[in-house]
């Protein structure tokens, strides 16, 4: 019987690897260098498994509200990250791109709509997807969200409903 295999790409490093679980061995190869080392060092190579987690970023001033939206999308399987301003969002962006981003409007220093705009603007981040998350309801509001660049609304109060089937919308899933 053949050792099970899962093939990974990398669209950051144009590598491609090959994990066999027999041995816990990464082979690896790129246009130069072919290599072997353990699975541990995937993260190190910048290779990306096909069957990891979707990384979700939830960026509310509100401690109580990212809980709530953790609490939810952990359980439904994803990787959930969060940060508590505007600013902190951008920092770690630098580090590590979510495949979505959950982004509240009304936060102190720098709101989501400011956030959002240079999240728009750069074309590192450009392309990923935007939810905006808010108590603000009003028409001009939701308006001004999608005018911005903004991938989806929900208000709040929000059922986990409402943010999974947003979820599954824009990252093309269908996790129930």
């Amino acid at each position: 019987m053949s050792p099970t295999k899962f093939f990974a790409c990398s669209r950051k490093s144009a590598k491609a690897a090959v994990i066999d679980n027999q041995n816990n061995n990464l082979h690896c190869w790129d246009k130069v260098v072919n290599c072997s080392i353990s699975t541990s060092n995937l993260a190190a190579l910048g290779v990306e498994r096909m069957d990891t987690q979707r990384n979700i970023m939830v960026v509310d001033d509100n401690p109580d509200i990212i809980t709530i939206v953790k609490t939810i999308l952990e359980g439904k399987g994803y990787q959930v990250l969060s940060a508590s301003s505007g600013q902190e969002l951008l920092n770690l962006l630098t580090e590590r791109k979510p495949d979505l981003i959950i982004l509240d409007i009304m936060m102190p220093e720098m709101d989501g709509l400011e956030v959002l705009g240079r999240l728009k603007a750069v074309t590192e981040t450009a392309s990923i997807p935007v939810i905006l998350l808010t108590a603000k309801v009003q028409y001009e509001d939701v308006l001004g969200g999608y005018k911005l660049g903004a991938d989806y609304y929900i208000t709040k109060p929000f059922t986990s409903t409402q943010l999974v089937n947003g979820i599954n919308l824009l990252l093309g899933e269908s996790k129930n």
